[in-house]
């Protein structure tokens, strides 16, 4: 017989809810905090069979306490909130797309987390996931169209991206790279640098939109899975390249 006492269910289903390394974030958030409340952890994600997660189950929420922690911006101001919660229900669902293990002294457990849920290695051979010496991701927050939104990607084109790509690849190891912009994958396409190999899927933004299908999961996990089997990793900013180092506890580096 269990002796937990209730249930922390996430639920991170549906618009709204991040991009797949926001509910992961979520989702490793609130395992923390049920082993902290020795509650039973329940969730349920989207296309789980297409990211290898196991154990995954919806429920019957409907009487549970719910709690809605997403945040975009004011993480400070979501953090206080969150440590001063009394957590006195049976059971909770919470939405939430932030990490606030450490607002309960916590150390970073998420290498652990991540491969108890998912099945790296099933997912890492039947999608051929190969191993480089580094790994690059370029963040720019969508198609290089509007800039206003992520201003940090006008700023690093412009500032000699070829020549920094071409310095990271004169020690001639294998270099993956990928982006959540095509125009970024094109762009450094055409610099025909022999040691970079680029991502084989189209980037997407798996938190935008209804239609988002379990190939989009694929590619965007794929490619957080290559960059983790990267001896080193470099970024612009951005959580994907940080989420993907803490899965095998990589070298992490910013442009």
């Amino acid at each position: 017989m269990s002796n937990k006492n209730g249930i922390i269910y996430f639920d991170g289903v549906g618009k709204n809810k991040g991009g797949l390394c926001d509910r992961l974030k979520g989702m490793y958030s609130c395992w923390i905090l049920s082993e902290k409340l020795n509650k039973e952890f329940i969730y349920n994600i989207s296309h789980p069979a297409a990211l290898k997660a196991k154990n995954y189950k919806q429920i019957n929420s409907d009487h549970f306490t719910e709690l809605n922690i997403i945040d975009w911006e004011n993480y400070l101001q979501n953090s206080e909130k969150i440590k001063s919660l009394d957590f006195k229900e049976l059971n909770y669902k919470i939405h939430t797309n932030i990490d606030f293990s450490k607002d309960f002294g916590l150390y970073d457990n998420f290498s652990i987390f991540i491969k108890q849920f998912f099945n790296l290695s099933e997912f890492e051979k039947e999608h051929n996931i190969q191993k480089y010496d580094i790994g690059i991701h370029i963040r720019c927050g969508g198609e290089m169209v509007e800039w206003n939104d992520y201003d940090f990607g006008k700023k690093l084109i412009e500032k000699d991206f070829k020549k920094r790509l071409e310095e990271i690849s004169n020690s001639n190891k294998e270099i993956f790279l990928c982006s959540d912009s095509n125009k970024v994958l094109q762009m450094v396409d055409s610099y025909n640098i022999k040691n970079i190999y680029l991502s084989p899927y189209e980037p997407n933004h798996v938190d935008r939109g209804f239609n988002v299908t379990e190939n989009d999961y694929i590619s965007t996990f794929y490619d957080l899975l290559t960059l983790a089997n990267c001896e080193s990793i470099y970024s612009t900013l951005g959580e994907f390249a940080k989420t993907s180092s803490r899965i095998y506890n990589n070298e992490l580096q910013y442009f």
